[in-house]
């Protein structure tokens, strides 16, 4: 809520169903999509925030790298606050 209000142009809402990423987007005026969609939306986004109750990283160094030689190296600020984490320990080998 407070990015939006900060004015960040572009919120990401992502999920394991479409119906709930919507719910959650739309209360922040955000676009939805699925967790397999994330890779895909890395390449656009500067910033992650994640907080899933998952058991296993849902977010791992190959996809990060991957998109960070689509951003030519540009950095992607990551905050993961999940426990367990969703983010894999190597990426902060990047």
């Amino acid at each position: 809520r407070h990015l939006h209000d900060l004015g960040v142009k572009r919120i990401v809402v992502a999920n394991r169903t479409l119906e709930r990423a919507s719910i959650l987007a739309e209360q922040f005026g955000a676009h939805a999509v699925l967790l397999s969609d994330i890779p895909a939306e890395l390449v656009r986004s500067d910033i992650v925030i994640s907080s899933t109750a998952s058991q296993l990283p849902i977010l791992g160094k190959g996809a990060v790298e991957s998109a960070l030689k689509l951003r030519k190296h540009k950095p992607i600020f990551r905050v993961d606050i999940a426990v367990p984490r969703d983010i894999e320990p190597e990426v902060g080998e990047l």
